[in-house]
């Protein structure tokens, strides 16, 4: 199988020594999540209930340059992904989310395609931190070269005791310029992520277009100066190309 590397067309950071993407496809479409509204169960008819849709997605993605996935890990989705890795032979990076009911078989299910990171989920983490920390520790005791971290709906609530966990490496929340989803002030959650990032937590954005509200351009363009990477849901393949060209012209350098 071609290596991850050899393929992805965008930047990437480094965490202990493992080149993180900072463009992923996010699978929130896949699973008809519900910031998409009257959009999400139209998401889940075509993806969710036909797993050949997301394969062929993630195949457009992949052949595209965006090599790179962000897991939500209920099963039909990590079959899908895998399914894409096998027909075109190339290496995803698998960024996964657990947490949604057995976290060790969510975990093995991930690393059965290859994750490299693994963050728990945002109802987890912000129900209780500490104990999503020891959830990390369970993690690691699986795979100890993968990073671990945490996703986030509440950053203020939060942001303060993450520096005290080492084994939260990077996080995963929600930030764009219209402050959608953030659940804070724009200027408020700004400063919370500057602070992480320079504590040497690395940060990455979902729902960067705020379910569709901002378009590619206008989105990347505010959050370059701000994350290390972003995950962002892609459906068909105007939306593919579109979201990745100007991916391209924002996140193509490396840090």
């Amino acid at each position: 199988m071609k290596a991850f590397h050899d393929s992805y067309r965008f930047g990437v950071f480094d965490i202990d020594g493992i080149k993180f993407p900072r463009v992923l496809l996010g699978s929130s479409p896949f699973i008809g999540a519900g910031q998409f509204g009257d959009r999400a169960y139209r998401y889940y008819e075509s993806f969710y209930e036909k797993p050949e849709n997301i394969t062929q997605t993630v195949i457009e993605c992949i052949m595209n340059g965006c090599n790179a996935v962000h897991v939500i890990a209920y099963p039909v989705v990590v079959r899908a992904i895998g399914k894409a890795m096998k027909e075109t032979g190339i290496e995803c990076f698998v960024f996964g989310t657990v947490g949604i009911r057995d976290v060790r078989r969510e975990t093995e299910d991930l690393l059965g395609i290859g994750a490299k990171c693994i963050v728990t989920h945002a109802a987890m983490t912000d129900w209780n931190l500490a104990r999503a920390s020891r959830v990390l520790d369970i993690i690691q005791s699986m795979d100890s070269s993968l990073i671990t971290g945490i996703a986030t709906h509440n950053l203020l609530a939060i942001s303060r005791s993450v520096l005290e966990y080492d084994n939260i490496r990077v996080i995963l929340l929600p930030l764009n310029k219209i402050g959608e989803f953030i659940n804070a002030n724009i200027e408020d959650a700004l400063e919370a992520v500057r602070v992480l990032r320079v504590n040497n937590v690395r940060v990455i954005a979902m729902k960067p277009l705020a379910a569709g509200l901002l378009n590619p351009f206008e989105a990347f363009k505010f959050l370059s100066g701000h994350v290390d990477g972003v995950t962002v849901g892609m459906t068909n393949t105007r939306e593919i190309k579109e979201t990745l060209l100007a991916a391209r012209k924002f996140f193509s350098e490396s840090l």
